[in-house]
């Protein structure tokens, strides 16, 4: 195929075959009719030249490899219609930037996204049960990642050497974090563990040297499934651990969490009492707002005003506090 080439295929086709346009170096673009209801593995892979497509509205699924080594390919909008995204699907897809995923997609696969290193953001919706392992690895622009509450499992290098990540939101349905799931994440300053996390893998979060605030929801430390060197090059001595109110003395025998130097309770607190009185109401408004501006400081509000467990008080957290005082 020489360089610069388009092709049309034309309506009623129902299919692409896995392999069909593998290593088709000259490909430039290619308009693929809604006919089409299933592209096979690896279909596009190593397409460099491959700028821009657009998927039918009939596909169901993107198959394993589909994408794979499209250096060139910069954006995708994937069609409602696709309920999953294959092993591989975009790896090394390096000028990706922005990428939408629909409601449809209920699984992503291992090493979908990985090293697609102009990735800035991605949203997961709620409707994603399962990520697979490695999947963003190595996207080294990502900063920010909202990963939905039906997942119950961080999986295995999910997110190492996103060195760019300032700052996550685990669901609070997440179990296990997997070997190495935030290894050399570099740039993340803040994380919370949530409360019925039972394992935690090996370097699950070696390497995130900025860290300065990680939270920990869960009460039964001891007996938390630990992998060796967790915590290895995280600063303990600076770096502020956060436990729930009562367990700072399990937390100072347990296995690598003694490693910290500053550990502090938190006690509980009602979902969207920032002022600590008891009752979800206007006053709490008007304290999120002022932190808001500058006019009052977070940390008076012992994380209370941090609704979401992102690191940072936002928009976000007003959204969320709204939701609460509408009963939502």
């Amino acid at each position: 195929m020489s360089l610069n080439t388009d092709i049309n295929i034309i309506e009623g086709t129902k299919g692409i075959a896995g392999g069909c346009f593998n290593g088709c170096y000259g490909l430039r673009s290619i308009s693929i009719p809604n006919s089409v209801m299933s592209i096979g593995d690896n279909a596009f892979k190593e397409c460099t030249s491959l700028t821009s497509i657009t998927l039918p509205e009939a596909l169901t699924s993107i198959s394993a490899g589909t994408f794979q080594s499209c250096t060139r390919l910069k954006s995708m909008t994937i069609p409602r219609s696709v309920s999953s995204i294959g092993d591989g699907a975009f790896d090394n897809c390096t000028s990706l930037n922005s990428i939408n995923i629909p409601i449809s997609v209920t699984s992503i696969g291992e090493e979908s996204f990985y090293h697609c290193c102009a990735l800035t953001r991605i949203v997961i919706p709620n409707s994603v049960r399962s990520i697979g392992r490695a999947a963003f690895a190595n996207c080294r622009e990502l900063t920010s990642v909202s990963l939905p509450n039906s997942i119950t499992t961080i999986e295995s290098s999910i997110f190492i050497g996103c060195s760019k990540l300032t700052n996550i939101s685990l669901p609070v349905t997440v179990t296990s974090i997997g070997i190495g799931a935030f290894c050399n994440c570099s740039s993340l300053t803040s994380i919370t563990i949530p409360q019925f996390v039972t394992s935690i893998g090996i370097r699950a979060f070696a390497g995130c040297s900025s860290l300065i605030v990680l939270k920990s929801k869960i009460v039964n430390v001891e007996d938390v499934i630990m992998g060796d060197y967790v915590f290895d090059n995280v600063p303990t001595s600076t770096c502020m651990l956060k436990v729930p109110y009562g367990t700072a003395d399990i937390y100072r025998e347990a296995d690598q969490w003694r490693e910290f130097m500053n550990i502090i309770e938190i006690k509980d607190f009602v979902m969207g009492d920032i002022s600590g009185d008891g009752a979800v109401d206007g006053l709490d408004i008007n304290l999120l707002i002022n932190i808001l501006l500058g006019k009052d400081n977070a940390a008076n509000y012992d994380d209370r005003a941090d609704l979401d467990d992102s690191g940072t008080v936002d928009g976000s957290d007003i959204n969320l506090l709204i939701n609460i005082l509408l009963g939502k």
